[in-house]
């Protein structure tokens, strides 16, 4: 009888062990699952918004009846097949000769939105038709205005609060991103922080926000 108790509790702590191991070994595997695709949204948005209003050097004047920066509906943050409550951006430039008017067809064109997708969850970042990554909760974006022409943002402001016309002196771009693992591996919900304010969150899902100031010339 006492060989089979000993046993027993070896058995439990050997148990007790393996599970402890196993969710560290997920929450490990979540965390660098979740930072390789935080990099790599960043660095595709990054090589985008570096392209905005790219032209030829002999292309000069504003050639265009609408920015290269731009929100697809004029004074809103959102693009009609996009998430509620999540921003969407799209940019321009040029790769044809210097057009005269619109944009022509074979210029470079790309949206990025949260898809709006029930039947997918969580949602995916799309880049103009193709997903970049998966599991995202929130996608927001600031404009930094240069009022004064010296080459630096006098002021961030939204697509709400930033007039249509004054996106032509938009020179940053500041992107909040916010990822969460696909599955519950926390043993109990935990808090998480975006734009300054801290959530409640109300499942076991980890979260790590994602920013960065890009340049828009």
């Amino acid at each position: 009888m006492i060989s089979l108790l000993i046993g027993a509790f070896l058995i439990g702590g050997i148990i007790q062990i393996f599970i402890s191991t196993r969710q560290t070994n997920l929450m490990e595997e979540e965390l660098a699952k979740l930072q390789e695709n935080g990099r790599f949204a960043m660095e595709s948005l990054a090589r985008d918004i570096r392209m905005t209003d790219y032209r030829d050097i002999n292309c000069v004047g504003p050639i265009y009846a609408y920015p290269a920066l731009n929100f697809p509906l004029a004074g809103v943050d959102n693009d009609p097949g996009s998430l509620p409550g999540t921003d969407s951006i799209q940019i321009r430039w040029i790769i044809s000769p210097c057009p005269t008017g619109a944009f022509d067809a074979n210029d470079g064109n790309v949206t990025y939105l949260i898809t709006n997708d029930a039947a997918v969850s969580p949602r995916n970042l799309r880049r103009t038709g193709q997903d970049v990554i998966t599991g995202v909760d929130n996608f927001q974006i600031q404009y930094g205005v240069d009022t004064d022409a010296n080459g630096t943002p006098d002021y961030y402001g939204t697509a709400a609060t930033v007039p249509a016309a004054t996106m032509l002196q938009v020179v940053s771009i500041r992107i909040n991103l916010l990822l969460r693992s696909e599955d519950n591996i926390t043993s109990q919900p935990v808090p998480y922080a975006f734009m300054g304010t801290t959530f409640p969150s109300a499942d076991r899902r980890i979260r790590r926000e994602f920013f960065d100031d890009h340049s828009a010339s």
